[in-house]
């Protein structure tokens, strides 16, 4: 540093430290020369403008000395505006206490009750309150009055602009008075007081001992104004992080009419100081060559250099995916490790690229963790309270229920208890399979089969008060939540509230239910409320996991050093952020009060982009897609394409393609299981023997591998649930010969869920479907035909197979034979495939009957197969197949043929041996990787 006296305004003490240089370090080692080691240093007031800001500096201070002890100047992160020890370290006597700020959340639940009526519902009224809470901060902060809102001409504004912006000055007037009804103030407006009076206290009485505020790169007026006065204190000073002091006054000129720049928001605080440019003394050296160059691709273009080569350690690689993005970062950041000593960190905005690089570098046994926070609705609890709460909303459907009580936490009070659980919950699983049953817990009780006593004795009494408060009136959203603590605690014990998670859930929880304010929420919008306020609630880790390597968001990583800083997921929309839509404030309307415009933020994250230049290397990622499609790489970096043409790759981007082998196309033959003959299965239902011909595939997923696939979860009640219903109807229909049709199909119906649409609209076609059949019954009567058995199980051994059938009716014609009835609710069989010998279901029943499959009809012959059509249409019902060959003989030569070369030889049980017959069969494509192949 030059120890000569600043050659600006006298007294100003204005220091800036060059881009390209580690800020925190460089600011370590001031102070240390500066004011030693011992008790100097301890005296010496450091304010910075975030908590890990602060972090840092004291990781500065012991690389500095090796680790060894020290004393530490008393550092002050001005951001913790709701930290009362912050402020009364500052402040230490004598002013009178100002009321407490209102917490966020009791703030946020205030507005949106207030919004209730204008925004027509609960989740809307909080996404206004939060965005009208950023609005009432940031006038606050610019100590914009209501007057100045009144004042404005709202001409000019779109009709629902100005009614926002008319709202907003109500609460701006009247806000401050319903606070202060409570005793409380807003958090900014009570920090602005704070350092306003602060100012004015260090302005006439400055303190004892050195104070040093560093790392502002923008300030809002208050805090401007703190920073004018600690720069002019006797002992003050004002350090900057990044100022190009080789810019002309007229490129400062067009600068502060560029928020986008890079330097717009240092060039509106040093106004709002009443400082200049010229009045910042170096400390340290000047900008290397690299900060140099970056800063010059940002200038305005009057002053911009020609094209230039890039400077050295800028590397930049653009990925296919997200995917390989990340695993490329994770590589550079585990090749890092390889150097003793050296560090890396990550910065992205995205906190699935976040994810996903943590994962990657898991791979290795490398653990990290992301600083800047995981939401808590993506924590455990938080999840368990969502789950707990879609469930109750959707009144215990099984899809919602069951994702609730199989989350990690429920029923994990101990090891032994957890697995007693899971035994439960898969027992229920398989009992609520099918169609859903009717909704509530009293629907799911009718079905909980083998585990009915869980469910009555464990479960249901804890869902119960949920139950109970979601059927009664529209509930306040803390005595919901408050239900849904409850409810969780019952079923996960102490596990709820442990670790960081539990620990910000329990807070959250607390802080809900305090608030003054009720908030009505109906039951749908419940949910969409609960996440939208849990992703608010950052949780972090408690210590860094990896001492050498970080994940930092923008803010936390403002100041911070690293050897390797990766710059990721450099897309528009990520660096920069676009401005977050303001329905309160319209451009105009901040202009005209003086505000910063919504673009300075992307002015503050070049500012970042060139401060990142103080690492060795620096490298840029993007991905040219991602989960949302196509991207658009970053303004910033089309910049530095610009002034550098391309920048060259890093040597982990071909790594990562290779990897996992992308860009590699593997082409796999087409399964053809094929066991031994004495090891293939020796029975086959009658529905199988089609599966056989045609997918034996699928055969063997069955009976070889043992494999079943369950019914889903809330079944659609779709053709073939219908299919079911229908036949349960008819058997009942020809056993029980009821006189009340309607009474016998609504039976059967309710045992489907109950669902009105389906009882509206599908019922009359069932009941013209049982009126056609019981007019067929009857007719046959008539003509000397009996019904003998309906849903007939059947089975022979035939050839060495054992083959297992049911019969939907047999009758026992006039002369004697038997006729066998299929009934068929799905597509109309065709004569030409039941010729050609493809549906071989009535066949083979036939063969099962004559062979003596069914005690009570041995030895009958059976004369007649029939498959009746049901559809319920405008032709109700038709009989299929009375002319059809029956040809005995060739149909057992063909089915001797197909057991002979599957169940008794060597052919491979190869997928989809004929395609077309094979569409039906679809449960084990999958597993025969049909896509790979087919």
């Amino acid at each position: 540093m030059n120890g000569s006296e600043n050659q600006g305004e006298p007294g100003l003490r204005l220091l800036a430290i060059a881009f390209g240089t580690p800020f925190l370090p460089a600011l370590a080692r001031h102070l240390v020369a500066r004011h030693g080691t011992g008790p100097a240093l301890a005296r010496v007031r450091v304010i910075l403008p975030s908590e890990r800001a602060r972090r840092a500096l004291v990781e500065a201070f012991l690389d500095l000395v090796d680790g060894r002890a020290m004393l530490l100047p008393r550092i002050i992160a001005i951001a913790q505006v709701d930290e009362e020890e912050t402020l009364a370290r500052l402040l230490e006597d004598g002013e009178a206490p100002l009321p407490p700020a209102v917490p966020p959340l009791a703030r946020r639940i205030a507005l949106a009750r207030l919004l209730l009526s204008d925004a027509g519902g609960a989740a809307a009224a909080d996404r206004l309150a939060r965005d009208l809470a950023r609005a009432v901060d940031l006038l606050a902060a610019h100590g914009v009055a209501a007057a100045q809102l009144t004042e404005l001409d709202l001409a000019g504004l779109a009709s629902h602009r100005a009614r926002r912006l008319a709202m907003l000055e109500v609460f701006v007037r009247h806000w401050p008075g319903v606070l202060a009804e409570r005793g409380l103030m807003d958090p900014i407006a009570r920090r602005e007081a704070l350092l306003a009076g602060l100012a004015t206290r260090w302005a006439e009485r400055p303190p004892d001992g050195p104070v040093v505020a560093a790392g502002f790169a923008t300030a809002p007026p208050a805090v401007a104004r703190l920073l004018a006065v600690i720069a002019r204190l006797p002992q003050g000073e004002l350090i900057l992080p990044g100022l190009d002091p080789d810019l002309p006054e007229d490129a400062w000129e067009v600068i502060r009419n560029a928020p986008t720049h890079p330097l717009f928001g240092l060039s509106r605080l040093l106004a709002e100081m009443g400082a200049r440019p010229a009045d910042a003394e170096q400390l340290g050296p000047p900008a290397p060559a690299r900060a140099q160059a970056l800063l010059a691709a940002f200038r305005p273009a009057p002053t911009r250099p020609p094209l230039q080569t890039p400077p050295p350690g800028l590397t930049a690689s653009t990925f296919p995916g997200p995917e390989t993005e990340a695993l490329a970062i994770a590589l550079a950041m585990r090749q890092a490790l390889e150097t003793p000593g050296k560090t890396a960190a990550l910065v992205t905005r995205s906190r699935t690229l976040a994810r996903r690089v943590a994962a990657a570098l898991n791979r290795w046994g490398v653990r990290i963790d992301d600083s800047a926070g995981e939401p808590l609705s993506l924590r455990p609890p938080g999840v368990f309270l969502l789950a707990l709460l879609d469930a109750a909303v959707t009144r215990f459907r099984p899809v919602a229920l069951l994702a609730a009580l199989k989350h990690p936490l429920a029923g994990a009070t101990s090891p032994e208890a957890r697995a007693r659980w899971l035994g439960f919950v898969r027992r229920l699983d398989l009992a609520l399979r099918g169609p859903a049953p009717a909704p509530g817990l009293a629907g799911i009780a009718t079905r909980a089969g083998e585990a009915a006593s869980w469910w009555r004795t464990e479960v249901a009494p804890a869902l119960a008060p949920l139950e109970a408060l979601l059927s009664g009136p529209v509930p306040g959203f803390d005595r919901l939540v408050a239900a849904l603590a409850e409810t969780a605690f019952a079923l996960a014990g102490d596990r709820l509230w442990s670790g960081p998670d539990g620990r910000a859930l329990s807070a959250f929880v607390e802080a809900l239910t305090s608030v003054q304010d009720s908030l009505p929420v109906a039951a749908e919008e419940a949910p969409a409320l609960l996440r939208a306020l849990l992703d608010d609630v950052p949780v972090r880790p408690p210590w860094r996991q990896h001492p050498r390597l970080a994940i930092l968001g923008p803010l936390e990583a403002r100041l911070v050093h690293a050897d390797l800083l990766i710059l990721g997921d450099m897309n528009e929309g990520s660096w920069p952020a676009p401005p977050a839509p303001d329905p309160w404030l319209a451009p105009a309307a901040r202009r005209a009060l003086g505000l910063p415009p919504a673009e300075a933020r992307i002015g503050l994250e070049a500012h970042d982009l060139v401060a990142a230049t103080a690492a060795p290397e620096l490298f840029l990622t993007r991905a040219r897609r991602n989960d949302g499609g196509p991207t658009v790489p970053s303004r910033f970096l089309l910049r530095l394409e610009a002034a550098f043409g391309p920048l060259p790759g890093h040597e982990v981007a071909a790594l990562a393609g290779c990897l996992d082998g992308e860009g590699r196309t593997l082409f796999l033959a087409r399964p053809a299981p094929s066991p031994p003959p004495a090891e293939r299965p020796r029975r086959i239902r009658v529905t199988e023997v089609d599966m056989l011909a045609a997918d034996p595939f699928s055969f063997y997923a069955r009976h070889m591998l043992g494999l079943a696939e369950l019914d889903p979860l809330e079944q659609p009640v779709d053709a073939a649930v219908k299919g079911i219903a229908v036949h349960r109807i008819l058997e009942r229909l020809v056993k029980e010969r009821p006189q009340d049709l309607s009474a016998l199909i609504g039976e059967e119906l309710v045992r489907l869920g109950g669902d009105p649409a389906l009882l509206a609209l599908w019922r009359p076609r069932v009941a013209r479907m049982v009126e056609w059949v019981a007019g067929e019954l009857a007719q046959a009567t008539a003509d000397g035909r009996t019904p003998v058995e309906v849903e007939a199980k059947l089975a022979i051994e035939w050839q060495g197979v054992r083959i297992t059938g049911k019969a939907d009716r047999i009758d026992r014609l006039g002369d004697g034979n038997l006729a066998i009835i299929d009934y068929k609710t799905g597509p109309k069989p065709k004569a030409g495939a039941f010729a050609a010998g493809r549906l071989r279901q009535l066949p083979l029943l036939r063969l099962l009957v004559e062979a003596g499959g069914l005690p009570a009809l041995a030895g009958g012959r059976v004369g007649l197969l029939e498959y009746w059509k049901l559809s319920g249409g405008n032709t109700p019902g038709e009989v299929i197949g009375r002319s059809w060959t029956l040809e005995r003989d060739r149909f057992k030569q063909e089915l001797g043929e197909l057991f002979g070369r599957y169940l008794f030889g060597e052919a491979p049980f190869v997928p989809k041996l004929n395609p077309v017959f094979a569409k039906q069969y679809r449960s084990f494509d999958q597993l025969a990787r049909i896509e790979e192949w087919l």
